[in-house]
C-alpha cells in the first residue's frame, strides 16, 4: 500500500548557554528599543554596543534581541578568540541562565546602560560608523559576510530607526 511520504525534519540545535552575568540589566529595565553599553576591556575598550529589542515582549521569557558590536567579528579582550559575529541573535532565559548577551559582558567587561541618552548616542555612533567598516571590507569579505545572513546592506540606510 502506498503511505505518505514522511518528512523528517531536524531539530535546531539549542543556542548555546552560558553563565548569567548580573551586570546584564533585567529585561523588565530595559527601554522600549533596548539597552546600550560600552566595551570596558580589549581593543574595542570605549566602543559602543547595542542590544536591540526584536520585538515588544508580552514576557520576560519572551525577551528576544539582537546584539551589534562595533566590529563584524569579535575577539575576545586578549585578541586569541573568535567570541560572535555582529548582529547576534538572543534570548532571555526564564531559568537563569545567560546567553550570548552574558558571554560579551564577561570578555569584554561591557558596562550596560538603560538610559535613552546613552542608547541613542549608541545607535547614532553605530550609524555613522557602519559606513566605513564596510568600506574597509575587501569585495570578498562583504560578500562573506553578505552570505552570512548578517544584515549588511550595501546602501547607506541606517541599520537600525
Amino acid at each position: 500500500m502506498w503511505g505518505r511520504k514522511k518528512t523528517v525534519v531536524a531539530a535546531q540545535p539549542e543556542p548555546p548557554v552560558f553563565e548569567r552575568d548580573d551586570r546584564v540589566p533585567l529585561p523588565e529595565t530595559w527601554l522600549p528599543e533596548g539597552a546600550s553599553g560600552i566595551i570596558g576591556r580589549g581593543s574595542l575598550a570605549g566602543l559602543p554596543v547595542l542590544a536591540v529589542l526584536e520585538q515588544q515582549p508580552e514576557e520576560p521569557a519572551d525577551f528576544e534581541y539582537r546584539l551589534w558590536l562595533p566590529e563584524p567579528e569579535t575577539m575576545t579582550a586578549d585578541g586569541s578568540t573568535f567570541l560572535m559575529y555582529s548582529s547576534q541573535e538572543g534570548a532571555w532565559r526564564a531559568d537563569g541562565l545567560g546567553r550570548f548577551i552574558d558571554l560579551l559582558t564577561r570578555e569584554l567587561d561591557v558596562a550596560w546602560s538603560v538610559r535613552a541618552e546613552d542608547f541613542i548616542t549608541a545607535k547614532a555612533w553605530y550609524n555613522q560608523d557602519r559606513t566605513s567598516w564596510i568600506a574597509a571590507m575587501t569585495p570578498k569579505e562583504r560578500r562573506s559576510w553578505s552570505s552570512t545572513g548578517k544584515h549588511l546592506r550595501r546602501d547607506d540606510r541606517p541599520l537600525m530607526r
